[in-house]
């Protein structure tokens, strides 16, 4: 395949993407995701979207237990965000992973939003089949407004530029959050 055709390909690729970011809402189970962010129509939220795994899911280690919620696009059911907190292996304090598919673009990162805190930056990490993994260091300043606050705002560039907002419910985070620190 020639480059020109290549490029083409990820283009409509990153275009498909962008479209299916925008009618995102989560599967009975899953997180809703807001209308006025992506445009979704209405849809019903988990009783739990924060949850405690110990196991090996969406791409995350075996091993280590953690708390993560998976916001997912209606049509198909496939993700489109996971974000997982868990302890820091050998150090204090927790990191809070995030994940989206395969199509963005890389250099300028990702953004997380919550209410009380400033704009953070965070840079892509990995990229493995299951799609492209972004982490952070949580600090205590972000960790008391995720507590308190109703979304964490995770902020994407797709590969043709356009910026998406995905929002991450914080119901049910603390309880989840007390549910991880009494495991050991």
């Amino acid at each position: 395949m020639n480059l020109k055709r290549r490029s083409i390909t990820a283009r409509r690729a990153a275009a498909a993407l962008a479209v299916l970011m925008w009618i995102a809402i989560p599967a009975p189970g899953q997180a809703q995701t807001p209308k006025e962010d992506l445009g979704a129509p209405e849809a019903e939220q988990a009783q739990d979207p924060w949850l405690l795994d110990c196991g090996e899911s969406e791409g995350f280690s075996l091993g280590k237990c953690r708390i993560m919620q998976t916001v997912v696009i209606k049509e198909t059911g496939q993700p489109l965000l996971t974000a997982a907190m868990e302890a820091r292996p050998g150090e204090e304090g927790y990191s809070l992973i995030l994940k989206v598919p395969h199509g963005i673009l890389l250099s300028p990162g990702m953004a997380l939003e919550v209410k009380g805190v400033e704009r953070i930056v965070v840079r892509y990490r990995l990229s493995d089949a299951t799609g492209v993994f972004a982490a952070t260091v949580v600090s205590d300043e972000l960790l008391s407004a995720m507590k308190k606050g109703d979304t964490l705002k995770v902020l994407v560039v797709t590969a043709n530029g356009q910026k998406v907002g995905i929002p991450v419910t914080l119901r049910g985070f603390t309880d989840a959050f007390e549910k991880l620190n009494a495991t050991p």
